[in-house]
């Protein structure tokens, strides 16, 4: 258990360790959205946290 907080979580908690990354796809193959990408992050209790996010997508977006 990670002390400090900043924890990922929504059924699954990943624990922050620096360098690490998560990768998850909010969408099937089907092109229907993945109600088990639905997450949250925990607070943080001390420190700080960095986050970067990628969208990818399968068709142009306007």
């Amino acid at each position: 258990e990670c002390s400090c907080g900043g924890k990922l979580t929504k059924g699954l908690c990943v624990k922050p360790i620096k360098g690490n990354a998560v990768l998850f796809w909010s969408m099937g193959l089907d092109g229907q959205s993945d109600p088990d990408s639905v997450h949250g992050g925990c607070p943080v209790l001390a420190g700080e946290k960095w986050s970067a996010t990628k969208w990818m997508r399968q068709s142009v977006h306007v």
